[in-house]
């Protein structure tokens, strides 16, 4: 390993697991951590996989840059890169992304098709367009929303986790996280720099060509998702030329609130493209 790969290592926090033939790097959303995988990557080495996850740039442990203007898509996807190679893979990998994340992971697969063997995106951020109004709104003032979250005890940015997880269910409107996901995912957004919120701005559909993305590719998005809209993930399909998709009852983040069902899906999919 070169002393650039050794120096991004300490730079970047991340976790390994397995010794599988076939690496599965996991990429979190924002403001997220490595965390966000804890219920899929034991699922993953029972299955025979090696299970990789990093913090992204400001994220968990992982270098925080003080300069809001290093807080781009394109800085993102420069920091993926360059930790990707750093782990000097062999064979193609299985790339697994969640919300900005899934931005990330379909951009990889573009740029390096011969090292990607399948994509798995869950409720993927595809353009800043697609954000409700609401997160539309906080996010285009980046600078006023990163100093409220400087400010802002973790009680309060529970209730901001709180209101992206909202689902529309029998009984009325509820959170889909347990308090225990949700104080988890709390606790993320107060690791992470308050300039994540920069990032969002950056993504637009202008990055990527999906019909181009010819890897097989599962699509599993939550139907009550109330920070993106649904109808894009529903373009996503048709423009997709290796797609499966899967729409299941769930909010933002299926793989938190529904992780048994999640879990078993991109299973079912691994298992389907290796036979």
């Amino acid at each position: 390993m070169s002393f650039e790969a050794i120096a991004l290592r300490e730079k970047t926090g991340q976790t390994i697991s397995g010794n599988g033939p076939i690496t599965a790097v996991l990429v979190h959303g924002i403001p997220a951590s490595w965390h966000d995988w804890d219920l899929l990557m034991p699922k993953l080495v029972e299955a025979g996989y090696h299970p990789s996850a990093l913090d992204l740039l400001g994220h968990g442990d992982s270098y925080k840059p003080s300069d809001p203007d290093s807080y781009s898509a394109d800085a993102a996807y420069e920091f993926l890169q360059k930790w990707l190679n750093s782990l000097e893979l062999r064979t193609p990998l299985v790339l697994v992304g969640h919300s900005f994340g899934g931005h990330l992971s379909i951009r990889y697969a573009l740029d390096n098709p011969q090292k990607v063997q399948a994509l798995i995106l869950i409720n993927p951020l595809l353009s800043f367009d697609q954000m409700s109004i609401f997160f539309r709104f906080l996010l285009a003032r980046p600078a006023l929303t990163a100093a409220v979250l400087d400010l802002s005890p973790l009680v309060l940015v529970r209730l901001f986790v709180w209101i992206g997880s909202l689902k529309i269910g029998k009984f009325g409107i509820r959170s889909a996280l347990s308090h225990e996901e949700l104080i988890k995912m709390a606790l993320d957004y107060k690791r992470s720099s308050s300039n994540v919120v920069y990032y969002p701005r950056s993504v637009s559909e202008k990055l990527v060509n999906y019909h181009d993305v010819n890897v097989p590719t599962l699509l599993i998005w939550g139907k009550e998702d109330p920070v993106l809209s649904v109808a894009w993930f529903k373009k996503l399909c048709r423009e997709l030329p290796k797609v499966t998709f899967r729409e299941i009852s769930a909010g933002h983040y299926p793989h938190r609130s529904n992780s048994d069902e999640v879990n078993e899906i991109i299973l079912e999919f691994l298992k389907s493209i290796s036979t």
